[in-house]
């Protein structure tokens, strides 16, 4: 018989995690070094990729079921918990992307090209620090693919595309 395997929300946590900062040191390493090789590892196809979008899928499923099994009451110490206003805030967030998540994706690869194609991603890496800029890329890239999804999608062409 065939079961789905089943991940805590922690190890998914724990899994997400780990990928991306190995993401990202692949990143550094191959700007820092030019090793364009190294960029098989951020493929779609990846196993990094795939564990990253395991993780980050099991850490949101586990959080909506944890949500549903409460029918979507909390008791009134917990609408007062820092906890829930930042799973709250998150969940907003998160509904927010997902209705632009298949522009996201299909856009976020242009503004990569045009990142890399400007030279922007290796001038921005040689004169600040990794820590700093990887996340602050990610953050931009996923920020102007979200934004020029929605003002597509204002367009009746594109409004049922993406």
């Amino acid at each position: 018989s065939s079961e789905l395997v089943k991940i805590s929300q922690f190890k998914s946590a724990i899994i997400f995690i780990s990928s991306s900062i190995l993401l990202l040191i692949l990143t550094y390493v191959r700007w820092k070094l030019n090793i364009k090789d190294l960029e098989v590892f951020w493929g779609y196809s990846s196993i990094i990729v795939i564990l990253q979008s395991v993780g980050i899928f099991n850490v949101i499923v586990k959080m909506d079921s944890s949500r549903r099994k409460t029918n979507n009451k909390y008791n009134p110490q917990e609408i007062n918990s820092s906890i829930n206003k930042i799973k709250n805030l998150f969940s907003c967030l998160l509904l927010k992307i997902d209705t632009c998540s298949f522009g996201i994706y299909l856009i976020h690869i242009i503004v990569i090209r045009i990142f890399v194609s400007m030279d922007i991603a290796r001038t921005i890496i040689n004169v600040t620090s990794i820590h700093i800029i990887i996340p602050l890329l990610t953050i931009s890239i996923l920020l102007i693919s979200y934004i020029t999804t929605k003002v597509l999608k204002k367009f009746t062409v594109f409004k049922f595309i993406l």
